[in-house]
């Protein structure tokens, strides 16, 4: 088997064979004839895409098929022709199907036949685009009268400066409270306050004393 497929790949590639190409839906099946009149027993092979040549079945002279269960691939011998059949057709199908037999020592090709599987096409949804609404504004036809400044800008003649009324306004002035002065402050009223406190004290225990005293003489009356 490994002498025949050796021989079948330099068939392929030394011979220019004429193929018919035909598109399969996914799913279904096809059912290929060879061109040979098979006297002798049929080899089916097919050869994917970007792959090697694989062997299918073999069907000998009185219609006996090798390997002999399959439900992919069923081979019909009627007569002398010889059909094959490929259920549920999917992607790792497509390729060129051909048969050939070995007559006399002689390798004898049939036409080769192309099947692939039909992709569908899927179409993109269209995509709106929202138009871009611009307003147009009217333009103010009015001139406004324009005297320039000092700096080189144009000001409005109505428009009074700014500049010359800031200028003119004073400010209030500030209470400026100056920290030497607080400290020399705090160190004269420091010691007045002490004094006032202490003459307070001094004054509320003469009382408490001469109030006593006064308690005391009149008792003793």
């Amino acid at each position: 088997m490994k002498l025949l497929g050796f021989l079948l790949l330099i068939q392929l590639t030394t011979t220019a064979l004429q193929a018919s190409r035909k598109m399969v839906k996914n799913g279904n099946n096809i059912t290929i004839d060879c061109s040979l009149l098979a006297e002798e027993g049929v080899y089916w092979f097919l050869h994917g895409e970007n792959a090697k040549p694989e062997f299918l079945l073999y069907v000998s002279g009185l219609g006996k098929r090798k390997p002999p269960h399959s439900n992919k691939y069923i081979a019909q011998k009627s007569f002398k022709k010889v059909s094959l059949t490929v259920n549920n057709f999917a992607k790792g199908d497509s390729g060129k199907y051909y048969c050939f037999m070995i007559k006399s020592m002689v390798m004898q090709f049939g036409t080769t036949q192309e099947y692939y599987l039909e992709e569908i096409k899927t179409t993109p949804k269209p995509t709106t685009t929202t138009p871009k609404t611009t307003l147009n504004t009217p333009e103010n036809t009015e001139t406004t009268p324009y005297r320039s400044t000092e700096r080189g800008t144009q000001q409005d003649l109505f428009t009074p400066d700014l500049r010359a009324v800031e200028t003119n306004v004073k400010s209030p002035p500030e209470l400026v409270i100056n920290k030497d002065e607080m400290s020399c402050h705090i160190i004269i009223l420091a010691p007045l306050a002490g004094a006032a406190f202490l003459l307070l004290l001094a004054l509320i225990l003469v009382s408490v004393v001469f109030c006593r005293k006064t308690v005391s003489l009149g008792l003793q009356l």
